[in-house]
């Protein structure tokens, strides 16, 4: 069955850093972060503003937006799936409340007394800035989605798993909604990096993406584009092993593709090395590497909205393709109704 994008909206990331993670090994990487716009109406209030994250908010905001734009006859019952990337975003706050218990330890502590002040410099909140699922939780809480809903993460094929519950859940609802969150930052480093290895050219970003979806082209909105095909690989990782194995072509179904737009690297050369690969089956290849970095669950959905930027254009049918951390695969197939 054939998903009809019936709207879209996207916070990309406009202020690049560089990083330093480590002064003994000169390790460092560039976060892409997004700015938030704090002035308009219905804003998030302040006492739930100190426990979001930067890709929380972001996602309230922007799905209100498209549903301001696209107001759907029943908000309430709407599904809602949500991928989820790194959802620790200010580490070092965090770690610096253990740093400071430890440097506080009297010689002589026992082992209680010790995990005793952890817990104590442990903030309550710190279970509600980190919930793998707040995304999904604060928007409901802000737009009023009661439907069905799950929370997906937390690497890039987490979209691809939203998107595959969406097709479902169309079977009975008349519209979906998906959202992507990626938290990029040290903890986000940390964590990928100790899978791939480090590359001086690592770059990811902060960045929330939303779709509207529905399951018929012929009703009261214009449909965009249709998503004909979501397709992922089911090997299974091998977490002893550090490298890259392209196989994307064992996905794509044929070469009708007017383009295809891949994501999944986090360095330049992994970015290039990706192109290369895809120019081998279509010459019109686009990356967003260049000016985002890899932007986790998101890259899918980023990936998606400028396949409709090409169907705009002219284009008849794009390929996303998109790998994550652990060299997962997959493919969505975007066509013009």
């Amino acid at each position: 069955m054939a998903i009809f994008i019936k709207g879209f909206k996207f916070n990309a990331p406009v202020i690049f850093r560089k990083e330093e993670m480590s002064q003994i090994k000169l390790q460092f990487y560039t976060k892409g972060e997004m700015v938030i716009n704090r002035d308009i109406e219905n804003y998030i209030i302040r006492s739930d503003e100190k426990i979001m994250r930067q890709d929380v908010i972001g996602s309230i905001l922007i799905i209100n937006e498209m549903l301001g734009e696209n107001p759907p006859k029943e908000v309430e019952n709407i599904p809602l799936y949500v991928s989820n990337g790194a959802f620790v975003e200010n580490t070092e706050k965090h770690l610096n409340r253990i740093i400071n218990v430890y440097k506080s330890i009297e010689k002589g502590s026992s082992q209680e007394e010790i995990i005793r002040n952890i817990y104590r410099a442990s903030s309550p909140l710190i279970a509600l800035e980190t919930l793998t699922n707040s995304t999904m939780s604060f928007i409901a809480q802000y737009t009023g989605i009661k439907g069905n809903n799950a929370t997906f993460g937390n690497t890039s094929i987490s979209s691809v798993y939203a998107l595959q519950e969406a097709s479902i859940a169309l079977q009975t609802a008349p519209m979906v909604i998906v959202n992507s969150s990626n938290c990029a930052g040290d903890y986000s480093y940390l964590t990928n990096s100790s899978v791939l290895g480090y590359d001086e050219e690592w770059k990811e970003s902060t960045g929330v993406a939303c779709l509207l979806l529905g399951s018929q082209q012929n009703d009261d909105r214009t449909s965009l584009a249709r998503i004909t095909l979501v397709k992922n690989s089911f090997n299974i990782p091998n977490l002893e092993s550090k490298g890259i194995e392209r196989a994307w072509s064992e996905l794509i179904p044929n070469t009708d593709a007017n383009a295809i737009i891949c994501s999944g690297a986090y360095s330049e050369k992994e970015n290039q090395l990706d192109i290369d690969y895809c120019k081998k089956h279509n010459s019109n290849v686009y990356s967003h590497f260049s000016i985002y970095g890899n932007l986790g669950p998101s890259n899918v959905f980023f990936g998606i909205i400028k396949a409709l930027e090409f169907i705009k254009k002219g284009s008849n049918i794009i390929d996303v393709i998109d790998r994550d951390v652990f060299g997962r695969e997959s493919i969505i197939r975007v066509e013009k109704c």
